[in-house]
This record gives C-alpha cells, sequence and structure tokens, in this order.
C-alpha cells in the first residue's frame, strides 16, 4: 500500500462536510476537459487538459482561529506531501494547496509560507530553528512524558532531501476561506444568473447531486471523479441551474402583503384619480379602499420580485400592455354605441368596471392571483392608462 492510500485522517463528520462544500466549491468552476477527484492523489485533487494537477488538502475546525507555526494540520500536511513524491506522475505539472477555515498569523513561518516559492531558503532556515528548538525540548522530557505530536513531522522536513522540500515549496499555496463557504458557492451561482431568492435552495439541489453522485461511486468500489462533463450533465448541475432561472414565480406573496395592508391603520385614497374614478360609477367607499390596498400590494410584491431578479422592468411593461390591451376590448363591447348624453352610459362604465377587474391576466403562460390583476388594473387607472367612462381621458387625464 503507498503512502497516498494511508493517509486518511481520522476526520469529523463536520471535516467531511466541509471537504465536501469545497469540492462543490470547485466543481462549480470546472472548465471543459478539467476534472476533480476524491481522495485519490489528495483530500480533493483536480486536473486539467494542460496536465495540471493540484493537491489540495481541506483542513476545518470547528472552532476557526489561525494557521500557527506549530499547528499540527500544517505540518502533517507538508510530511504527506514530502512522502507522497514518489508516487506522483511526473509528466504532470503538480502544484499543492492547503485549503482552511483558519486564518493565517502573522508568526515567521506562516508569513514566508505566504510567498512560499520566493522565499525557500528562508522557509529551510526556518523550519531547522523549529526543529533544533522543538528536539532540545524533547531531550529535557522524562521518558514517561509524551512526545510532542508535531515532533516526528518537524524532524522528517528538517531531514529531508533540499530538491524534495523545493519541489513542493515551488509549487505551494495557501486558500483561506475568509468568507462562508456556503457564500463563496453562492457567489458562484449568482454570477451564473441564479435569482437571489433562489440561491440557498439551489445550492442546496446541488449538492445533494454530489453527495449522491459520491456515495453511488463509493458504494460501486469505484473512484469519486467528475469531471465537467460528468458534472454538468450527469450530476445535472445545468438543469439545476436552469431549473432555479426559470422556476415559477411565488405571486402567492400578493395575499402576504395584501393582509399586511389591511392592518395599517386610518389608510386612505382620498384625491387619487383612481379613487375618483370609481366614486364617479358609484363603488362603495369600502371597495374603493379594497382596490387601493390590493394596488398597493401588487406594486409592492413587483418591487419585491424586481430585487430579487424575479420580475424585470420589461416584464411590467408586457403586463401594463395586456392589462390595457384586455381593457380595451371591454370597454368598447361594454359602451357599445352609447353617447356621453345617454342614459345607459352610467350603466356601460360600471359593466367595464366589473368586467376588467374579473379579468384574468398571465404572465408566461403563468396565471396571476386575482388580486394582483385586480390591483394592476387599479394601478393603471390612477395613471391613468385605462377608465370605465365613456370619456374617461378628458374628465380624469392630469
Amino acid at each position: 500500500m503507498g503512502h497516498l492510500e494511508k493517509t486518511a485522517a481520522d476526520k469529523s463528520s463536520l471535516g467531511f462536510e466541509y471537504q465536501d462544500l469545497v469540492l462543490v466549491d470547485i466543481l462549480i468552476s470546472l472548465k471543459p476537459g478539467e476534472q476533480i477527484g476524491l481522495e485519490v492523489f489528495d483530500d480533493v485533487h483536480t486536473e486539467s487538459i494542460s496536465d495540471e494537477l493540484n493537491l489540495i488538502q481541506v483542513k476545518h475546525s470547528l472552532s476557526g482561529g489561525n494557521i500557527t507555526e506549530r499547528d499540527i494540520d500544517l505540518w502533517k500536511t507538508l510530511y504527506n506531501w514530502l512522502n507522497s513524491l514518489p508516487e506522483l506522475p511526473k509528466e504532470k505539472n503538480i502544484k499543492f494547496k492547503i485549503y482552511s477555515n483558519k486564518k493565517l498569523n502573522n508568526q515567521n513561518l506562516i508569513t514566508l509560507l505566504r510567498s512560499a516559492k520566493d522565499n525557500k531558503n528562508e522557509i529551510i532556515v526556518a523550519i531547522e530553528s523549529i526543529f533544533k528548538e522543538m528536539q532540545k525540548v524533547e531531550t529535557l522530557k522524562s521518558k514517561d512524558d509524551p512526545p510532542n505530536p508535531i515532533f516526528k513531522y518537524v524532524k522528517d522536513l528538517a531531514s529531508a532531501k533540499r530538491k524534495d522540500v523545493d519541489f513542493i515549496l515551488d509549487r505551494f499555496n495557501f486558500e483561506t476561506d475568509s468568507s462562508s463557504i456556503n457564500q463563496q458557492i453562492n457567489d458562484k451561482l449568482s454570477y451564473l444568473a441564479v435569482p437571489q431568492s433562489k440561491l440557498d435552495d439551489t445550492r442546496k439541489f446541488v449538492i445533494g447531486a454530489y453527495k449522491d453522485y459520491k456515495f453511488n461511486s463509493i458504494s460501486n468500489s469505484q473512484k469519486v471523479i467528475i469531471s465537467y462533463h460528468v458534472f454538468r450533465n450527469q450530476m445535472g448541475f445545468d438543469r439545476i441551474v436552469r431549473s432555479s432561472r426559470s422556476e415559477d414565480i411565488d405571486y402567492d406573496r400578493f395575499y402576504d402583503k395584501y393582509y399586511d395592508f389591511q392592518q395599517v391603520e386610518n389608510i386612505s385614497f382620498l384625491g387619487s384619480t383612481f379613487s375618483h374614478q370609481l366614486a364617479d360609477i358609484g363603488v362603495s367607499q369600502s371597495d374603493v379602499i379594497d382596490h387601493g390596498i390590493e394596488m398597493l400590494a401588487t406594486e409592492s410584491l413587483i418591487a419585491d420580485l424586481k430585487s430579487e431578479g424575479d420580475f424585470t422592468y420589461q416584464d411590467d411593461i408586457r403586463l401594463e400592455k395586456q392589462c390595457e390591451y384586455s381593457w380595451s376590448s371591454i370597454h368598447k363591447d361594454a359602451h357599445g354605441t352609447f353617447t356621453e348624453a345617454d342614459a345607459g352610459t352610467f350603466i356601460a362604465a360600471k359593466a367595464c368596471y366589473k368586467a376588467t377587474l374579473n379579468k384574468e391576466l398571465k404572465l408566461k403562460n403563468i396565471p396571476l392571483p386575482d388580486g394582483f390583476s385586480k390591483g394592476k388594473f387599479i394601478k393603471l387607472s390612477n395613471t391613468p392608462s385605462i377608465g370605465w367612462k365613456i370619456d374617461w381621458k378628458e374628465l380624469y387625464s392630469k
């Protein structure tokens, strides 16, 4: 059994969860021809068509904190990489990365490792200094005292061939999770035009698809290696993203807003154009207030949907044109050949109002809630772009 097969760490379940999230974060950024593997060469590795091989050690700490000069994860990782060198494919352009939710502190060795390739000589000196310091402490211990858990790793690195240590340092870098890994995934999904309101659900769907694929692979004794094509198609990432973009909008949130506005005390629409239009055809004050609330709830929901990316300026224009088109036909049918002097025009105006507000509206073939549709018609009568009387434009245009 090679060293790479013996390096599986004793990790907590949360550590595995964090590793999965890191892998999903990397998967979303895969390019055609690239693939990613789980615990083949390392915790995670990525390969590209340009023969680049990235070995990534994922380190999670429940308490967060800092990576220090005495961090066991740091020393154990460097030790494992050092002992794995004979097994790595020589034809690959290899890179080593530690991905952690910890931050980097400002101790000498950690500062040097931030730019490992440029600081190789200083890093070698720092490792030897730490080894000598620890060796001195170990020699003073009694035989019953346990050794420092990182001493054997430091010792191996301090005594390793210079060319092997240089090989790692030339290709090493840290990546620390300065923000939540979930937020990083959400940011990438947002870049792919997933609406803000659906980011969390979409992230969970993608993680679920990955875990299902991983479980099936391991159950079938297969290595977990995921190519761009497998991720995008077999695991369904493209379908998940498309679905999140086209998922039906929750227009029923209208009712939440409607009842919220109903709780507002002393709400009044006196002086508004729509209220004059309704009062002039005999609509009761309570119905005027109710229609006003429908208008407020509709416009409030549209504003929210626009900010969430579920409703565009063009959607609003199309909806208003649909309203005007439907109203125009109803208005003509209601008034027929009546003239302004005819007594029947009042009845026709009332019929126009009722038929218009009973009209079902659709947007992208999705039926809109009754109150939402009414609210949009009322809003247009407040502009006013529509009216109920035969001479509404002359009476109410500002």
